[in-house]
C-alpha cells in the first residue's frame, strides 16, 4: 500500500509528454528525442493493472486522451490490418535483448509489420476497452480493430510445419516473447496456446530475458494454472541464491 501514491504520479508525469509522433519519449522527462514505440503500449497494461489493484480508476479518467492519442497514432500506422514499425532515427524498435529483438539504435528502420508490435497493439486495445467500460467512455469499432488484427497476425506469421509464430512473414525466427505474447493476444486455441507453452523450455525458440520473462509466465498462467509449479521452480532456481 505504501507505493500506490508514487505509482499513480509516476503513470501521471509520463501522460504529460508530448511527441509530434503522439508516442511516449524512452523516458520522461527526457533530454533526448527518442522512443521505443513498443513501450508506449505498455503504458494500457500499466494504467489497467494499476486502476484494477487499487480500485483507483480516477487515474484512468485523467490519462484518457494520452491513451487515446496514442492508440490513435498506432491505428494510422496500420497497413492490411497489420501495424507496420515506426521509421526515422529516432524511433528505436526495441523488444527485448535477445538475439533479433534489439532492433537498431539511433538508426533507421524498415516500415514492415512483425509479430511482436501486432501483439502488444491487440493487448493494449483490449486493456483500453477495459479501461473505457470502466470509466463509461465510448468506444466504436475497437472489437472489429482487434479480430481484423488477430486474423491477419495468424494468417501473417503462423508457421503451421513448426506450429509456432515467427517474428516476421515467412520468417524463421521463433521467439519465446513473440510466441507468448500471441498466446496473450488471443491468436491461438486452448490445444495450440498449450503446445507453445509446453515448448517453451526445449530451446526450440530464442529464450526471453529476465526483463520479459514476466510475459512467458503470464501465458503459461492464463493457458493452464498447472505450470504454476513449473514456474515457480524456475523462479527458485534463478533467484534462490540471491
Amino acid at each position: 500500500g505504501g507505493n500506490t501514491q508514487f505509482a499513480r504520479a509516476a503513470l501521471k508525469l509520463i501522460s504529460e509528454d508530448s511527441r509530434k509522433d503522439r508516442l511516449l519519449s524512452i523516458t520522461y522527462p527526457c533530454g533526448m528525442d527518442l522512443t521505443i514505440p513498443g513501450f508506449s503500449l505498455y503504458y494500457f497494461k500499466a494504467v489497467r493493472e494499476y486502476c484494477s489493484h487499487t480500485g483507483d480508476w480516477s487515474l484512468a479518467e485523467e490519462v484518457y486522451p494520452k491513451l487515446k492519442d496514442i492508440l490513435d497514432a498506432f491505428i494510422a500506422q496500420r497497413k492490411n490490418d497489420l501495424v507496420c514499425n515506426f521509421t526515422g532515427t529516432n524511433h528505436w524498435n526495441f523488444y527485448d535483448w535477445s538475439d533479433g529483438l534489439r532492433g537498431y539504435f539511433f538508426a533507421e528502420d524498415e516500415s514492415v509489420s512483425d509479430l511482436i508490435i501486432n501483439c502488444l497493439f491487440i493487448i493494449a486495445c483490449q486493456e483500453f476497452l477495459t479501461i473505457c467500460s470502466q470509466i463509461r467512455q465510448p468506444v466504436t469499432e475497437l472489437d472489429s480493430l482487434i479480430k481484423s488484427t488477430q486474423q491477419a497476425a495468424i494468417k501473417t506469421f503462423f508457421c503451421a510445419d513448426k506450429g509456432l509464430f515467427a517474428m516476421t512473414e515467412k520468417g524463421q525466427h521463433f521467439t519465446v516473447l513473440g510466441n507468448a505474447l500471441a498466446v496473450l493476444a488471443g491468436l491461438t486455441n486452448q490445444e495450440r496456446a498449450l503446445d507453445i507453452c509446453r515448448r517453451f523450455g526445449r530451446n526450440e525458440m530464442i529464450d526471453c530475458t529476465l526483463s520479459t520473462k514476466c510475459f512467458q509466465y503470464d501465458a503459461m498462467l492464463q493457458t493452464d494454472k498447472a505450470f504454476r509449479k513449473e514456474i515457480i521452480a524456475e523462479i527458485r532456481n534463478v533467484y534462490g541464491e540471491m
